[in-house]
């Protein structure tokens, strides 16, 4: 209390800015991150609106830090109960929304990882962790992830990424393939149809296109 009776204006204020600094940048780093895992046509959305929001938590927590020491400094405890407990809302919702960009980012990075063990990738297919269909995209693409989820991936309807990523995984059951091959909508089917080329299964021989490029089981 001796070093707060001392705590000059100018040093409240330099203590403030520098703490919520170090809060919003940290959140800003960590909410961003998943951009660099997951590059997407909506990243720069992402980095924009992180840095406008944390830029906003930024001023925000850099007043009710302020005040709060200001409150203990000159033994104003209402002042400094209220401006404290602001001060720990901004922290716990930069905390919550740090903690769930981390919580996307670890599970991209586990969707896309072949040794990810099969109930977690079964368990990703149900999270809701947002980041539009770049989850879905990556278990449809791991060939770890187990057939049942792959089935449940294929239900998913408008997801034609989905779908190119199901035609060129050799784990993806031959019916899903066989009927990946009959998509009629042109400009889906030419890339599904490239997809399905590039399958091991097609490569081997398992599966084999007739003439009107349909799949086949050999």
């Amino acid at each position: 209390m001796t070093l707060l009776k001392k705590l000059r204006l100018w040093q409240a204020v330099l203590i403030a800015v520098a703490f919520s600094f170090v809060v919003s940048y940290t959140a800003f780093n960590l909410q961003t991150r998943v951009t660099e895992i997951a590059p997407d046509a909506q990243s720069g959305i992402v980095i924009m609106y992180s840095l406008i929001l944390n830029t906003v938590l930024w001023l925000v927590l850099s007043f009710a830090a302020f005040y709060f020491l200001q409150g203990l400094a000159q033994k104003y405890w209402f002042k400094s109960f209220v401006s404290g407990a602001l001060s720990l809302l901004f922290i716990g919702y930069a905390g919550y929304m740090s903690v769930s960009a981390m919580q996307l980012s670890n599970a991209l990075i586990a969707a896309a990882d072949p040794s990810t063990p099969s109930q977690r990738l079964a368990s990703l297919a149900d999270a809701k962790l947002g980041y539009g269909y770049e989850l879905d995209n990556r278990l449809a693409a791991n060939p770890s992830t187990p057939v049942d989820t792959l089935r449940a991936l294929y239900q998913r309807e408008n997801q034609i990424g989905t779908d190119i990523k199901l035609a060129r995984n050799a784990n993806t059951p031959n019916s899903i393939l066989i009927e990946l091959s009959k998509r009629k909508d042109t400009n889906q089917r030419n890339a599904i149809i490239r997809a399905l080329e590039a399958n091991p299964k097609v490569i081997n021989g398992e599966l084999r296109f007739d003439a009107a490029m349909t799949l086949q089981v050999k």
